[in-house]
Order: structure tokens, then C-alpha cells, then sequence
């Protein structure tokens, strides 16, 4: 009986320890989450980072449907305008 005791608590502790590094793991992934998420939130807040975000978004969702760019639809061009140096 102290003999099938001791393999018990054995197991017990193993599954104990390897639990403990499951949530550990967890952990530090939700940790890393948080942190992308804090960044996408930030990126997010800045118009240009915003529309070109839901432009790409909207491209992938095209093209998810089954329709192809320069055949069904085409995107739209953005000139950007410098200034001449004078």
C-alpha cells in the first residue's frame, strides 16, 4: 500500500510541475498577445496606417470571394505630392 502511495504522489507531483509549466507557457503567449495587440491599437490610431490597413483588408476579402485583381476589380492609386526644392 506505501508502495502504490509513493508512485501516486510521484505522478501527482510530475503532473503537477508539468502543469505549472503549461500555464507558464500560456503566460507569457497571452503576454505576447497583449503586447501585438497593444501595438496593432496604437498603429491603428494613425489615419494613413488606419486606411491602409482597410484597404489591404478589403483587397484579401475580394479575393477571398474568388475575385481576381486587374480582372474583376482593381485597386486604387495613391500619388503622393512633393514639394519642389526652390
Amino acid at each position: 500500500m506505501q508502495e502504490k502511495l509513493q508512485a501516486v504522489e510521484k505522478e501527482r507531483a510530475r503532473m503537477s510541475a508539468e502543469l505549472g509549466e503549461q500555464v507558464n507557457t500560456l503566460r507569457a503567449s497571452s503576454d505576447a498577445v497583449r503586447r501585438e495587440a497593444q501595438g496593432l491599437s496604437t498603429a491603428l490610431r494613425t489615419p494613413q496606417v488606419r486606411g491602409s490597413w482597410g484597404e489591404a483588408s478589403l483587397k484579401r476579402i475580394v479575393e477571398i470571394s474568388g475575385l481576381t485583381q486587374r480582372c474583376d476589380f482593381d485597386t486604387q492609386h495613391t500619388y503622393v505630392l512633393r514639394r519642389r526644392r526652390g
